[in-house]
């Protein structure tokens, strides 16, 4: 198995994870490849500065995943 084939496979794993449960205050906007996630974080504590709020993430997947780190690009999109 490839490299990439590893990777592609420990996220399809995961991403059948998440579908089955997330915890309160995730939400998966977008992971239509498995190179590009879109992850929104929505604030549920009651501390007045961030309470309400929703951050949404890009996380990036490198093909040597989950072996490797995380690739560039990883951002907060929006706050």
């Amino acid at each position: 198995m490839t490299t990439t084939g590893i990777a592609s496979k420990r996220l399809g794993k995961e991403l059948n994870k998440i579908h089955q449960s997330l915890p309160p205050g995730i939400t998966l906007v977008s992971a239509e490849d498995f190179k590009e996630w879109l992850v929104d974080i929505c604030v549920l504590d009651s501390n007045p500065l961030y309470q309400g709020e929703t951050y949404r993430i890009k996380l990036v997947f490198t093909p040597n995943y989950p072996i490797g780190p995380l690739g560039p690009g990883n951002v907060f999109q929006r706050g």
